[in-house]
C-alpha cells in the first residue's frame, strides 16, 4: 500500500516559528555514507562562505563549527593566513577526514578537533570570527548554538551562517510519492532533532543572540539537465534512503515500512533520472557583529 497525503504529518511551510518536537534527540539526517561524504568534500569557502570572506583579514583567528570534511575550512585558513583557523565537528571520523584534507593541500595554519557547538571549547571573547555552513539546519536549539557562538567571540567580531529552508524546496514530477518522499525527509529529520524551516528566520535570531547588524542573503541551488539531476540525486536524496537513522525513524513513526520506502525511492529515481528532471532550493545565509566595546 502507498502512503497517502494524511499518512505524514504536513510542513509548517510559512509558519512564524519552526515546530520543534520537545526534547529530541538530534541526528545527522544526511548520515556519512560515502556518497554524501563525497558531496561535502566538493564545498569549497570560495563557493560556500563568498557572502564571508570578504570580512575576514589575514591575522584572524576563525572558528568554523560542523567543520566536516573540513574544505570550506581550509580555504578560511588560506584567507586569514597567518591567523589560525579551528574546525570543530561532533564526528571523530570527519576530524580525521578534515586533518587528512588539510594536509594533502599543505594547509598548516588550520586544526581540527571533536567538539560540540553548545559548548565551544574556547574562552569568552577568544575569536574574530565564527562560521557556520548548513550546520544549524540540524540542531533542536539554533537559537543556543548562535549564542554560544557569539559567547566566543570578540567585541567586533562576525559571524556568519548558511543553511537550506527545506519548504522551498521544488521539483519537477508527476508522481505523488516523490512529493510523499520528500516531505517524509522534513517530518524525519524534525522527530530526529532538526529545525528544516528555521533558515528564515536567521536574522531575528542573530539578533536575539545580541549580534548588534545583520545581512541577510538567498541562494538557489539545484537545475536540470542529464548530468545534474542524477548527480543531485545520488549524492543528497540516494543517501536519505540508505541511512539507518531515516529509515528506522519513518518505520518506527508508522510513517512509511519498507515497502513503502522502496516505491518512494524508486519515484525519485526515476524523477531525477527522468528527461524532465528539475530540482531547486533555497538557502538562505546571514552574517551578523558584535557590539564594540
Amino acid at each position: 500500500m502507498q502512503p497517502g497525503p494524511s499518512s505524514i504529518p504536513d510542513a509548517p511551510g510559512d509558519s512564524a516559528t519552526p515546530n520543534i518536537p520537545e526534547a529530541p534527540q538530534e541526528t545527522y539526517t544526511h548520515g556519512y555514507s560515502e556518497e554524501h561524504r563525497s558531496f561535502l568534500s566538493m564545498r569549497s569557502a570560495l563557493q560556500d562562505a563568498d557572502f564571508f570572506l570578504p570580512h575576514l583579514r589575514p591575522g584572524m583567528r576563525v572558528i568554523d563549527c560542523g567543520c566536516g570534511q573540513g574544505s570550506i575550512t581550509v580555504g578560511l585558513a588560506e584567507t586569514v593566513a597567518p591567523g589560525e583557523v579551528i574546525g570543530i565537528d561532533r564526528e571523530l571520523s570527519q576530524i580525521e577526514a578534515a586533518r587528512t584534507w588539510a594536509t594533502e593541500h599543505h594547509v598548516a595554519n588550520v586544526h581540527f578537533q571533536v567538539g560540540n557547538i553548545y559548548e565551544l571549547p574556547f574562552a569568552d571573547a577568544s575569536v574574530d570570527a565564527a562560521f557556520a555552513h548548513t550546520v544549524l539546519e540540524h540542531l533542536s536549539d539554533p537559537a543556543r548554538a548562535l549564542k554560544e557562538m557569539r559567547r566566543v567571540l570578540k567585541p567586533g567580531g562576525i559571524i556568519g551562517i548558511k543553511d537550506p529552508d527545506y519548504a522551498s524546496m521544488i521539483h519537477e514530477s508527476s508522481s505523488p510519492l516523490t512529493a510523499e518522499a520528500i516531505q517524509l525527509y522534513r517530518r524525519v529529520s524534525e522527530i530526529n532533532g532538526a529545525s528544516p524551516y528555521y533558515a528564515r528566520h536567521q536574522r531575528r535570531l542573530l539578533r536575539e543572540a545580541g549580534f548588534e547588524r545583520t545581512a541577510g542573503f538567498a541562494y538557489a541551488v539545484g537545475g536540470g539537465n542529464d548530468q545534474m539531476s542524477p548527480y543531485i540525486f545520488s549524492l543528497t536524496l540516494k543517501p536519505w534512503f540508505h541511512d539507518p537513522a531515516f529509515v528506522d525513524t519513518a518505520r518506527a513513526q508508522g510513517w512509511a515500512d519498507q515497502s513503502q520506502l522502496d516505491a518512494m525511492f524508486q519515484a525519485l529515481e526515476e524523477a531525477f533520472t527522468g528527461p524532465d528532471a528539475f530540482f531547486a532550493l533555497t538557502l538562505c545565509a546571514a552574517i551578523g557583529w558584535v557590539p564594540e566595546a
